[in-house]
């Protein structure tokens, strides 16, 4: 198993289930049952909201495929998620597992499986 955090717009729906998008077909690519960790950016190129935090941890439930919802024409590629559940781990929290890293410049990042399991406690706390 393998552990990643994905970035993502703010969700417009907020009944829709949380995927991985790219543009195009990944390089590296979770596998089914990895674990995801969503954080939302600050905005959309629609001018929604976000919250600058990790909002949601999923686990990866299907392979790569083309994006079928068609709900938008810049990203292609999907790879559906499952058993959500929401959190709130804000960026200053995430900086104090990750370090001063750019992970949200990225679509996909792979954790390491302490940093995944740091970052999954703090919402706890």
């Amino acid at each position: 198993m393998e552990y990643w955090i994905a970035t993502h717009y703010p969700h417009v729906d907020p009944n829709l289930p949380w995927h991985i998008y790219f543009r195009k077909s990944p390089k590296t690519k979770p596998s089914v049952g990895d674990k995801v960790l969503f954080y939302e950016t600050q905005s959309s190129k629609d001018g929604k909201p976000g919250r600058r935090a990790i909002v949601c941890e999923g686990v990866v439930s299907s392979v790569p495929k083309s994006n079928v919802h068609g709900d938008s024409h810049e990203w292609h590629v999907q790879i559906e998620c499952d058993r959500h559940k929401s959190l709130s781990i804000s960026l200053e929290q995430i900086r104090t597992i990750l370090g001063n890293t750019h992970f949200y410049r990225h679509t996909l990042t792979e954790l390491d499986q302490s940093q995944y399991k740091q970052l999954s406690r703090l919402n706890n706390e």
